[in-house]
């Protein structure tokens, strides 16, 4: 506001009128264009302020359907909380990168930054559902979570003790076989998502799976190939793989129908179970008696089968192999 001689305010200045004193008190023919245009972008600020302001006035109060009452981030963060405790570890920017295949810095971007306006247009959704339709649909769209605590093995606790002990072996083979396709893969992956746990250590599994992972959530360190590709690309993949897992030093490796499918990396999985524990599944056993003559690390074989007694649940027959050459090494004692 300004004031007249008598004190009093004249009229309200307008964010234009500061164009107009900036150029009248700077008359250095090099300064007039900075000065107009520093105080232009000022007047347009305040033009834009006083306009939100009387639009805000006039809608205060006025909330518009849906008005979901949650942000983005909000969703986020009570995910991140509900994670940790069913992972029991902390979720960080760059575990949320690593489940959700997204680099450190998206994922931050994505959970932390993002308004996200589809997924809470996807909420708004679903609140439309009833509580079954809801559930129904989540139940859909998200894959089976192989775990040790899932009902298909918690139904045999003593033998869940048993999985757990194995996954602490430094080294070694550990043949999966028998059973469904279906029970093997749920046994080896539930063993691969137990294993961050089971050692306290929180170390990655690495490996190959013959399987595209559309019907179980995938370990998400280990490299899932379709099986129905042709030899040759089958041959081109793995063989790009494996010399970097190789070399990784994973203390926990899975290797599912890698046996068969793929024979000119026998020896190396063999190598591999010297320095770290190897998990094989394959339809049928290999050549026991083979695997004693070259193995000198444990070597154990879990044959699964039906359980009779509990729908869809898996029974784990468990066998430890004692191999020639630790047979031979405690004679030597």
């Amino acid at each position: 506001m300004v004031e007249n001689d008598h004190g009093n305010d004249a009229r309200s200045i307008q964010p234009l009128d500061l164009v107009h004193v900036a150029l009248q008190f700077d008359r250095d023919e090099s300064s007039v264009g900075l000065a107009f245009s520093t105080f232009e972008f000022a007047a347009k600020h305040e033009i834009m302020i006083a306009q939100t302001q009387k639009k805000t006035g006039i809608n205060a109060g006025l909330i518009k359907p849906p008005g979901y009452p949650f942000t983005a981030r909000d969703l986020s963060e009570d995910l991140r909380s509900r994670l940790v405790g069913e992972l029991g570890e902390e979720i960080s920017f760059e575990r949320l990168g690593q489940l959700t295949g997204l680099t450190k810095s998206t994922a931050h971007h994505w959970f932390a930054v993002s308004t996200q306006p589809q997924i809470l247009a996807l909420m708004c959704l679903l609140e439309r559902l009833s509580s079954s339709e809801r559930q129904a649909f989540v139940e859909t769209h998200c894959r089976l979570l192989p775990s040790l605590q899932h009902p298909y093995l918690a139904h045999a606790p003593a033998k869940v003790g048993q999985m757990l002990e194995l996954l602490r072996q430094e080294n070694g083979l550990t043949l999966i076989c028998g059973g469904s396709d279906f029970s093997r893969t749920f046994l080896v992956t539930a063993l691969g998502h137990a294993y961050r746990r089971a050692g306290g250590e929180l170390r990655p599994v690495l490996g190959i799976d013959l399987h595209r992972p559309t019907a179980f959530v995938p370990v998400e360190s280990v490299s899932y190939i379709d099986v129905a590709l042709n030899p040759k690309r089958l041959k081109e993949l793995t063989s790009k793989l494996w010399p970097k897992i190789l070399t990784a030093s994973s203390r926990l490796v899975i290797c599912n129908g890698l046996w068969t499918a793929a024979p000119e990396l026998r020896q190396g999985i063999l190598q591999c179970s010297k320095i770290s524990h190897v998990l094989l599944a394959e339809a049928g056993t290999p050549d026991l008696r083979y695997l004693k003559s070259v193995v000198s690390t444990p070597l154990h074989v879990l044959t699964v089968s039906v359980a009779k007694r509990i729908s869809g649940g898996i029974k784990i027959h468990w066998r430890h192999i004692s191999t020639r050459k630790r047979l031979k090494n405690r004679a030597s004692r």
